[in-house]
């Protein structure tokens, strides 16, 4: 994010880097909570021997 100032003067107040961080930390995230997901459904239908 810049701010763009009266006098033409410029400021970052966000890094460059941070939204990347920010996207493959949520990415992970993702995966992670997919995985969780599909590992607790599977166990949970193998437990079911009906």
């Amino acid at each position: 994010m810049t701010c763009h100032w009266d006098d033409g003067a410029q400021q970052d107040f966000v890094s460059g880097w941070i939204t990347p961080l920010v996207l493959t930390c949520a990415v992970v995230l993702a995966v992670c909570l997919v995985t969780g997901l599909v590992l607790f459904c599977r166990r949970h239908r193998a437990g079911r021997t009906g």
